[in-house]
This record gives C-alpha cells, structure tokens and sequence, in this order.
C-alpha cells in the first residue's frame, strides 16, 4: 500500500536584496514553492522523522536559473538537497529579472 504522507513547506521571508523587481520573484516563488514541498514529502516516505530548515541561495540572469545552492541543510538528507536543486534550475522569472535571493524554507510534518 502507498504511504500517506503530509509535509510541509513553509518558506520564510525571501531576500531579494530589495529588488525592484521583488514582488515579481515572491510570485514566481509563491507559485513554485509546492515543488519543494514535493521534494520534502518524497523523502518522508523513507524517513518520516526528517525536518527542519532548508535554505536555498539562487542566483537568476535575465529570468534564468544560473545557480542552485543549499546554504543550510538542518534536514542533513541529501536527496531532498538534490531534489530541489533540480526544481529550482527549472523555474523561470520575468526576463528583466538578474539578482541573487535567499529562499529559508522550514520543513515539518505535521
């Protein structure tokens, strides 16, 4: 039988570095954050005690993903980094978008 799992993926406040284009990148992020959710719900399955903070450092030229990397890994499971690293590299932002920002993501399970 499937395992039932719910997790949760609560992002924090995201640093745009006061980006004009701010509200731009927190709705593209709004909208994607379910994939790290997904990412969070996948390893669940095999470990249902995992949790914690994620941070994710993004870099994006011209509303492209150049750079993907984990700051802080609290959850210590390196699928979930790999997973959402692969997540992340695919999101797009409004084109006139070049800046670096700062994804704090608390995940828990209940």
């Amino acid at each position: 039988p499937a395992t039932t799992v719910v997790g949760k993926a609560s992002l924090g406040a995201i640093d745009a570095g006061g980006s004009e284009h701010a509200g731009s990148i927190k709705s593209v992020v709004a909208k994607k954050k379910g994939q790290v959710q997904y990412c969070y719900e996948q390893r669940l399955k095999e470990n249902p005690n995992i949790g914690g903070r994620i941070a994710i450092s993004v870099d994006i030229s011209s509303g492209r993903v150049t750079a993907v990397n984990i700051s802080e890994n609290q959850t210590g499971d390196k699928a979930i980094e790999s997973c959402i690293k692969g997540k992340v590299r695919r999101w797009r932002f409004a084109s006139e978008v070049t800046e670096s920002i700062f994804l704090p993501f608390a995940l828990s399970s209940n």
